[in-house]
């Protein structure tokens, strides 16, 4: 059945307000992570080559400045007729025009102002698209659904650029996980086959060849006659394609993680590595690419890309930016909370654009500019356990930014107390706020607190306590659930014979 279009709602200098509380991340201060006040932005520790001086690929030197290093530009929510969000997961810019793809297609921006891009056309009940590759020529090269469950190859006709037309579908022998365009060749990496050569053509792409050597591979990026590859090992692996039909591997590098993205800037490679956080490699072609620095700043990674020394990760629930200046010790300079969830992301001089699932947001990158960043744990609403005196909780407070973070929690009239009830992090510092309920009754309060984060000076948290309800400790209602292979199953059934259950929910994509 063919989608109705999807209904552009473009909305200025507005992120959602939505969270997505991703359990067992790991903190700032976990190894990767330099909180420090200036290293990110000064010329004293970092040198004339780090991403705030005026040489660069971002911008003027305004080193030290109290500002957001990233604002919010504009959002543009997709959203079906049917209610549903279109779901948004990477985006190419080739030219003046960005396209962004993802669940129905291909969607058009004219991108004459970067940061205030302008949509232009969209093609809803297109084919999912998971990746995009520019050329050669005027097409286009998408992976994705092909009507099939495997997937395969979906190819556009971009001969005018604003309007692109789904020329071609084409099955794959297996499930493609990325492509790219190398010389006059389309490389398909396909997770249980290799990396597929193929001869672009509207009639019907022809194999040329497949690198076995490179089955289970998970992402591809070119630069000049270079290609990275992410292996299955894991690993980081590079073939020099300078004869395209005579590729020769040049080795490869294990790392933690799954490589789910890569991006090129000059020599240097950059990875995205899931839960493993980020990798930059120095890739000559000389040989296999050299392990320069790595960061775990506590956000899973799913995409990236570099400008200059910064390299920008949409890290699910957050928009991060590292600086690898000293690559051996990277610096994290900015977060951002995602609206929805960041799975791709991509930058250009100062302009950076977030795929982020339901929504397609633009931001601008200032270099140099420093500021505090709060993050509270839990996220959501906090739960108060019952105690012989009332309730209690524990919110955790970050300071994930670059300048001293000052936050306060008001008086609540609500019988609610923190203790402390002011807070003074330094950069990379964290603190346990305990909060306390003396009431008897239940409680549903919305605590304001204030803190000099120019994203969010006043930080609405949500407390909950319900003496009779669920909570903390609370026994978990019966319930039961069917079972695939017929009949069903009830929780008490299972944990009286289980010392715990743990309930998991998924979904696949």
């Amino acid at each position: 059945m063919r989608k109705e279009r999807p209904t552009w709602v473009p909305v200025q200098g507005v992120a959602a307000a939505t969270l997505l509380a991703l359990a067992g991340a790991c903190g700032p201060d976990e190894p990767g992570f330099t909180p420090t006040d200036d290293d990110a932005t000064g010329d004293d520790d970092t040198g004339d080559d780090d991403a705030s001086d005026d040489d660069d690929a971002t911008g003027d030197d305004d080193d030290a400045v109290h500002g957001d290093p990233i604002t919010h530009e504009a959002s543009f929510p997709l959203v079906a007729p049917e209610g549903g969000p279109v779901e948004v997961v990477g985006a190419l810019k080739v030219d003046g025009w960005l396209y962004t793809f993802g669940q129905g297609g291909l969607f058009v921006f004219d991108a004459s102002e970067p940061t205030q891009p302008v949509p232009v056309a969209e093609q809803p009940g297109g084919p999912r698209v998971n990746r995009l590759a520019a050329g050669p020529g005027s097409w286009l090269a998408g992976i994705g659904d092909a009507g099939q469950a495997q997937g395969g190859l979906v190819v556009f006709d971009a001969s005018e650029p604003s309007t692109p037309v789904e020329a071609r579908r084409e099955l794959l022998d297996g499930l493609p996980a990325d492509v790219a365009t190398v010389g006059d060749e389309w490389w398909v990496c396909v997770r249980d086959r290799g990396i597929e050569r193929m001869a672009p053509s509207l009639d019907a792409p022809l194999l040329l060849d497949t690198l076995p050597e490179f089955e289970g591979c998970t992402a591809l990026a070119v630069s000049g006659d270079l290609v990275a590859v992410g292996t299955a090992t894991p690993g980081v692996a590079l073939i020099d394609a300078a004869t395209p039909a005579s590729p020769v591997p040049l080795g490869e590098v294990p790392v933690d993680g799954t490589v789910q993205d890569l991006s090129w800037q000059g020599d240097r490679l950059f990875a995205a590595l899931g839960s493993a956080g980020v990798a930059a490699f120095d890739a000559t072609g000389d040989g296999p690419p050299v392990l320069a620095g790595e960061a775990d700043p506590g956000w899973v990674a799913f995409g990236i890309s570099a400008v200059g020394d910064v390299a920008f990760v949409a890290g699910m629930t957050h928009l991060l930016a590292l600086d690898f200046a000293v690559p051996g010790a990277p610096v994290l300079v900015a977060v951002e909370t995602a609206p929805n969830i960041g799975l791709g992301v991509l930058a250009e001089g100062d302009a950076v654009w977030l795929a982020d699932w339901g929504v397609f947001d633009a931001y601008r990158f200032h270099p140099g500019l420093v500021s505090p960043e709060i993050e509270v744990r839990p996220d959501g609403e906090l739960f108060l356990a019952a105690t012989d005196t009332g309730a209690e909780a524990v919110l955790e407070v970050l300071n994930v930014g670059h300048e001293e973070l000052r936050a306060t929690f008001p008086t609540s009239g609500a019988g609610l107390t923190f203790s402390p009830s002011e807070v003074v992090l330094p950069p990379g510092q964290r603190v346990d706020v305990e909060v306390a309920y003396g009431g008897e009754g239940p409680l549903f309060a919305e605590v304001d607190l204030a803190t000099n984060d120019p994203d969010e000076a006043i930080l609405r948290k949500t407390v909950r306590f319900d003496p009779e309800g669920l909570g903390p400790g609370s026994p978990a209602p019966d319930f039961t659930l069917p079972l695939l292979e017929g009949g069903t199953v009830t929780l008490s059934q299972v944990a009286s014979t289980h010392v715990g259950v743990l309930l998991y929910f998924f979904t696949t994509w």
